[in-house]
């Protein structure tokens, strides 16, 4: 789910949270997605050459890519929806 308009890395902060689409379906953010280390492979060679996690650790103090979240409550969600934080 690709969700704009928050500043980068917002979601971060999100943990415990409970967002909401206009249907009512219901999405509490349970944990931080941290990035593999697949991503310090060269997609061409197969070469492990990159230090991706560690260096995203180094300059911004972590090493995750987005959150995890889980289905609280069913509905839909559709392209354009505007999601609120409700708890």
């Amino acid at each position: 789910l690709l969700v704009d308009g928050l500043a980068p890395f917002a979601e971060l902060d999100m943990v415990g949270r409970v967002i909401e689409a206009p249907s009512g379906l219901r999405l509490k953010i349970t944990k931080r997605t941290v990035r593999c280390a697949a991503t310090n492979v060269d997609p061409v060679s197969g070469v492990r050459d990159h230090d991706i996690p560690w260096t995203l650790d180094a300059r911004l103090g972590h090493r995750d890519l987005g959150v995890y979240a889980e289905v609280i409550a069913g509905g839909v969600l559709a392209v354009g929806d505007t999601l609120r934080t409700v708890s």
